[in-house]
């Protein structure tokens, strides 16, 4: 967090956009502001009128119960209710938690807690002693939620027997050695691109190639409905630009190489999603290569150190996927697997026999090999390889039918999710940018990143401290979490008034909030603290942790927050319906704006929400304080995250 020295105020600030009468020399018994006055005043900040029935409010709440059968959930230790799925995240700043308590296998508990009212669908999450997490959707407002079958049925090999030993499937159903038989050159060989000259792909022999695919289990019918919360129902979507939200996910690093464990094979299963759109998982061959990290680090030019490594094709799924089996619209099957196969190092040599375990802490890197649907190559410009690396894609991106819509030089081509205990590959195979066309599950032999630390949802609760004011709301900001079903954290971490202040409602159990908000910042009353510059001095909160009943919520009159200015002889509480926004609360780590800065000119939407946007728009409607200038508000706190670092 960037720190910052706070000084007196020496004199007058330029005032841009809003009106400020925040440095009047008024006494309390000069006048009384009539409603007329305030009324005018709110007009002429905001410059529109308000809707008579906005209540000022952004959050709702409920109560669920959350019980948890699974026998694959037996070490968990506790379970929350998130916004979002943590597995990449929808929203700007990822899954937040809205309550938590423990619980352990074969227990119910009911949690009450509040959501943002942008959000109609939440997560509940079982989190492993370990830190694993296990998600299932709910709708706002439902009352329960179970987590109750398995997720597979477990393997079913050839024989028709079997479980999810990973050495003994691929002993029991695959060749024990074998064996290169083909080499070709790379399409972007073929087309002369910069620095493919020497890119080979390597190949099975046809009949071996029949015979390297496993069969095994489906889904249950449960998993396939958690399948979609934790992948489809997230973000990747048909048809959406997704690729800034893939680069922005805690998983997306270190340019998309995971580690093997040098201990189990290496086994993919492509998940088959008929929506229209299955085609693409017929058009594609999968190609896969491998280094070791050190050996890059010693290269000049890694680039064409990774153009240069040869490819192995890891299975043509047409002939393995497609053919064994017919789907229904919205289906989802997985029904075959298949093991990739170590060469050793360097060039290899057909006729080579290969390993089925790989060595530890090799980067494992994926490529797809796109071919038109007519006649598998008719159409030269829907022909490409499309790599997991975004910079193996220079070229193609900007070929053919790759090119529209336009993928930048750095866009990726796959994204990697490790949800409900699984790993996932998701690839992009034409050009519509949604990453989603083929999704594979790794069954093993990768390891697996820590997993994601989930931050508290913060409630923010801002405050104008004069009738004729500025608006800017942050003459008292208060900030506020739920730790827990019984505990709730108070953190003041803003004053922007000159007047004398006081928090009220808030039951003290280490902080004296009899005492005036400057005091307890330990600052005279004509300072402002963290209003004045976007860097915020976390040093300064006043922090404060109290306990609350299990119903408590931030909705409730009596447990938010209000101020009392002392100077002017007045309280200001949360905005009431036909009320001006005086004091709102946002259910968000809120980037308050800076000092002088109308919270309409920060927040671009703010005007259209107090309009009644929400109304004919409830989707977009309370996401006003997603919209924002950067240049106008303070800092963004840091959020704690997915730690992952398998090397250079």
């Amino acid at each position: 967090m960037k720190k910052s020295i706070y000084v007196l105020v020496a004199g007058m600030f330029l005032l841009t956009g809003c009106m400020s009468h925040d440095f009047d020399e008024v006494t309390p018994a000069e006048k009384e502001t009539t409603q007329e006055e305030i009324n005018q005043n709110v007009k002429k900040v905001f410059g529109v009128n308000f809707s008579a029935d906005q209540d000022w409010c952004t959050t709702t709440n409920s109560k669920v119960t959350i019980s948890i059968k699974n026998s694959e959930l037996s070490d968990v230790e506790k379970v929350q209710i998130l916004t979002v799925s943590p597995f990449g995240g929808s929203d700007a700043n990822g899954a937040k938690s809205l309550n938590e308590s423990k619980i352990s296998y074969g227990q119910s508990v009911t949690l009450y807690y509040d959501a943002p009212k942008m959000y109609t669908r939440l997560y509940a999450a079982c989190v492993s002693k370990s830190g694993e997490y296990f998600i299932k959707g709910f709708n706002v407002g439902e009352q329960t939620v179970e987590f109750t079958s398995n997720t597979v049925n477990g393997a079913r090999t050839r024989s028709g027997a079997g479980d999810f030993d990973l050495k003994k499937l691929v002993e029991d159903n695959l060749p024990k050695n074998p064996v290169l038989s083909k080499v070709e050159d790379s399409f972007s060989k073929t087309k002369g691109w910069s620095g493919w000259g020497n890119n080979k792909l390597y190949s099975l022999s046809e009949e071996d190639e029949k015979n390297v695919y496993m069969q095994i289990s489906d889904y249950t019918t449960d998993y396939k409905s958690d399948l979609y919360d934790a992948i489809f129902n997230i973000y990747l979507q048909n048809k959406v630009d997704n690729v800034a939200k893939v680069k922005n996910s805690p998983y997306y690093i270190d340019n998309n190489y995971p580690l093997a464990t040098g201990e189990d094979p290496i086994i993919l299963a492509p998940i088959c999603k008929n929506d229209s759109i299955y085609h693409e998982i017929e058009n594609c061959d999968l190609y896969y290569y491998y280094f070791d990290p050190n050996d890059l680090k010693q290269e000049s030019d890694p680039i064409q150190f990774l153009k240069n490594l040869p490819k192995y094709k890891a299975v043509e799924l047409w002939t393995s996927i497609r053919k064994p089996f017919t789907m229904k619209n919205n289906e989802i099957k997985r029904q075959t697997a298949w093991a990739l196969i170590y060469w050793g190092k360097g060039v290899p040599t057909l006729g080579t026999a290969g390993s089925y375990i790989f060595p530890k802490n090799l980067k494992i890197g994926f490529m797809i090999k796109s071919v038109d649907p007519n006649g598998k190559g008719n159409k030269n410009d829907k022909n490409g390889e499309l790599y997991s690396d975004a910079r193996l894609n220079k070229e193609v991106n900007n070929w053919g039918h790759f090119a529209t819509p336009k993928f930048g030089d750095d866009d990726p081509r796959m994204a990697w999710f490790w949800a409900n205990k699984r790993t996932y590959l998701c690839c992009e195979t034409g050009a519509d940018r949604d990453i989603n066309d083929i999704v594979f599950e790794v069954l093993g032999g990768l390891m697996v990143p820590p997993p994601p630390v989930i931050d508290q949802n913060k409630y923010t609760f801002c405050f104008e401290d004069r009738q004729i004011g500025d608006y800017d709301l942050n003459d008292v900001v208060v900030r506020a979490y739920r730790k827990d079903a019984t505990t709730v954290v108070w953190q003041l971490v803003a004053c922007g008034a000159h007047d004398e202040v006081f928090v009220k409602k808030i039951p003290g159990n280490k902080v004296d909030w009899s005492k005036e908000v400057h005091e307890l910042f330990n600052v005279p009353t004509t300072s402002f603290v963290n209003t004045e510059s976007k860097d915020v001095n976390e040093d300064m909160f006043i922090i404060d942790e109290v306990t609350v009943p299990n119903n408590f919520s931030f909705l409730d009159e009596k447990n938010q927050p209000a101020i009392y200015n002392k100077t002017k002889n007045r309280t200001v509480s949360i905005s009431l319906v036909g009320e001006d926004p005086h004091a709102i609360m946002v259910p968000y780590e809120f980037r308050y704006p800076l000092e002088k800065i109308c919270i309409s000119r920060a927040y671009s939407m703010f005007n259209s929400w107090g309009e009644g946007s929400y109304i004919s728009d409830p989707g977009n409607g309370f996401k006003w304080y997603l919209t924002f200038d950067e240049n106008l508000v303070i800092e963004e706190v840091p959020v704690l995250n997915v730690t992952y670092n398998p090397g250079n």
